[in-house]
């Protein structure tokens, strides 16, 4: 019987403390929390994931501390994500949270293999007879032309890396690290290289003597070097309407990055 008891806690915990939208108070405060990010794999080719996260805030009356509590809509039709004027039911992309392992009750939505960027966001919620509305408009997509990913034979040893990019809305960062590996199985990580783009600078050349910093011992006996390169935009100041909602947050990213192993 113990044992049966601890499976179901575990059980219990592994669900998390999902509350459905047929259980929340009529004057219930709700907060919305919205999460887009793109990961940029080539040139204009990229994946989108959009994250929501739907909240029931309260005061225990006994201690005094504020919960918040993760909402689950099931009812179709309830909770939908506008993308560009075409309509998604959130409640059939729901993922429960987990109370053992962390994170929270969320609804993600991905776009795969997307060439043109989402512009318009809409979500809408009713609730208890109630509507909530939420809607922005995205940032323009980066379009990144790294020159060493196209070359067939980059060398990490000599050759710089020139990157250029469309007009964006967004500063945007640039981190370059190269790994050294040995044949007697040594390693190293050359020092990491960084550079922040402001809004209208649209290339950049890291060059071979900045990237290769580091690892002065790993000349001989080479196996191979692997370069890495990040570009990212971040921000959380987009402009958004709302109405219904108590408070709403939003995270925009955009992510690219390239890695190429060479042997030798």
């Amino acid at each position: 019987m113990k044992n049966l008891a601890i499976i179901i806690l575990l059980a219990l915990g592994l669900v998390g403390c999902d509350k459905d939208a047929s259980e929340v108070e009529n004057d219930a405060t709700i907060r919305l929390s919205v999460e887009v990010y793109n990961s940029i794999r080539y040139s204009s080719e990229k994946d989108t994931n959009f994250t929501f996260k739907l909240y029931e805030e309260s005061l225990n009356k006994g201690s005094g501390t504020k919960q918040s509590r993760h909402i689950q809509v099931s009812t179709p039709g309830t909770f939908t994500l506008e993308l560009d004027g075409v309509s998604h039911d959130l409640s059939d992309y729901y993922y429960s949270g987990s109370s053992i392992y962390g994170g929270d009750g969320s609804y993600s939505f991905d776009l795969y293999d997307v060439g043109q960027s989402v512009k318009s966001v809409k979500v809408n919620l009713n609730l208890n007879g109630k509507q909530y509305r939420f809607n922005t408009s995205l940032p323009r997509h980066t379009v990144i032309t790294n020159y060493a990913q196209l070359s067939e034979e980059f060398d990490p040893l000599n050759d710089d890396i020139l990157i250029d990019w469309g007009a964006t809305d967004l500063p945007l960062t640039i981190e370059g690290q190269q790994n050294v590996y040995s044949n007697d199985k040594q390693y190293c990580a050359k020092d990491t290289y960084s550079y922040t783009a402001p809004v209208g600078i649209l290339s950049h050349n890291i060059t071979n003597d900045a990237l290769t910093q580091g690892c002065d011992e790993f000349t001989q006996d080479l196996r191979e070097i692997n370069t890495e390169v990040t570009i990212t935009q971040k921000t959380s100041d987009l402009s958004f309407k709302s109405t219904g909602f108590d408070s709403v947050s939003i995270v925009f990213e955009n992510r690219y990055r390239w890695s190429e192993t060479t042997k030798y």
